[in-house]
């Protein structure tokens, strides 16, 4: 860990260090004499990169191969993805291939969809696949494989790793979206690397496991953070830092005053358990709780109609599995979504549209007491 903490000066730092490299190659023609020791030394300066995990010279062939190839798709809406970015447009540059061509960034936030993407055939002429990350929508996905390049059928590769209930699609997977990616384009993880992956897979357990410091684990979550601020709204950078830096001062204040019940934080308000102070009330929670421990949180949000669970795995899978149209939900009235490591800490939320048949509330009283026995149940 000493190493690490001695590398760990910056979640920009890598960043920095492209820029500079990109500006000698970004004119360079693709010719493997130029091409390929630009990328070994891009990606093997990092004292963050372990030398086994240092590019080949066939690695960075079969990565200009199939940047060629290979329109992204992506939303910018938290750290995961807008490192994902960064590290798609890094090679695309240094492979002197458009970003036009092979990038194409959403404007969605969370909850992004491919149906709701607007994506032209002028984008998908020149590529064999498509990487869709994070965005389901079957119907688009089917239209992509349709559509045809020289009378092949395109690739279409999901990278994801979260269930998603309404679309009917379990798309969980133990490697991290992020991660994916890099395998896909054999970039070497750094320890930062690995961090913002751990994050988004293994949320705060799993950053303690890295053993990083109390001040790393807050750098990475601001990181996320951030990103999935600016997502919401265009500011300057240093006031959505003082704005995070406010609510966590808010979430401090609150989280004395939670209620309890069988180790489990009760966030029952609605501006609070599904709001942005609610996420950094789970956040300073995960970084008090012991290393041995998961701090765990039932949000219970009746005038939203909105109910959600944050940390113990065996609870969020309870919930996934549970049948809710037992309820009295008809089918497609409610989504329901979960994801994380099982091995450390999950999610969970289920958001009904209209409420059960013959009930007024989108959530009544006597449907959550039902929520409440799988929450509570003894293991």
């Amino acid at each position: 860990m000493k190493e690490f903490r001695k590398n760990f000066i910056g979640i920009w730092v890598l960043l920095l260090l492209h820029a500079t490299t990109l500006t000698t190659v970004a004119t360079a023609a693709i010719d493997e004499k130029v091409i390929v020791p630009k990328l070994i030394e891009l990606l093997n300066a990092s004292s963050n990169i372990a030398k086994e995990s240092c590019v080949s010279k066939e690695s960075a062939l079969a990565t200009e191969k199939f940047l060629s190839e290979t329109l992204f798709i992506l939303p910018d809406n938290d750290g995961e993805s807008h490192r994902s970015i960064e590290i798609i447009t890094t090679l695309l540059k240094l492979y002197n291939l458009p970003l036009k061509h092979h990038l194409h960034k959403s404007d969605q936030g969370w909850g992004a969809t491919l149906d709701k993407e607007a994506i032209t055939p002028e984008e998908l002429k020149r590529v064999k696949r498509v990487v869709i990350f994070e965005m389901p929508g079957k119907k688009k996905e089917e239209w992509l494989k349709a559509t045809r390049n020289y009378g092949e059928p395109k690739e279409v590769i999901i990278v994801d790793h979260h269930y998603y209930e309404r679309e009917g699609l379990d798309r969980r997977r133990p490697e991290s979206s992020i991660e994916q990616i890099m395998s896909l384009v054999h970039w070497p993880m750094s320890k930062t690397d690995e961090a913002i992956a751990v994050n988004d897979r293994s949320y705060i357990p799993g950053l303690k496991k890295m053993g990083l410091s109390e001040e790393e684990i807050k750098r990475i979550r601001e990181y996320d953070l951030l990103y999935q601020s600016l997502s919401k709204q265009h500011g300057e950078v240093s006031e959505i830092k003082k704005h995070i830096a406010k609510v966590t001062r808010e979430a401090e204040a609150i989280v004395p005053k939670l209620k309890v019940e069988k180790g489990i934080y009760i966030l029952d308000d609605d501006n609070v358990g599904a709001g942005e102070v609610g996420q950094m009330i789970r956040q300073v929670l995960a970084i008090k709780a012991p290393a041995s421990e998961i701090a765990s949180t039932f949000e219970i949000g009746l005038q939203k109609g909105r109910i959600g669970f944050s940390g113990n795995p065996k609870i969020v899978q309870r919930l996934i599995d549970f049948d809710f149209k037992s309820l009295g939900y008809a089918e497609g009235s409610f989504v329901k979504y979960g994801g994380g490591d099982a091995n450390n800490s999950m999610f969970f939320a289920f958001k009904p549209d209209r409420p059960p048949k013959g009930r007024s509330q989108l959530i009544p009283n006597d449907v959550l007491e039902k929520i409440k026995q799988q929450v509570f149940m003894e293991e």
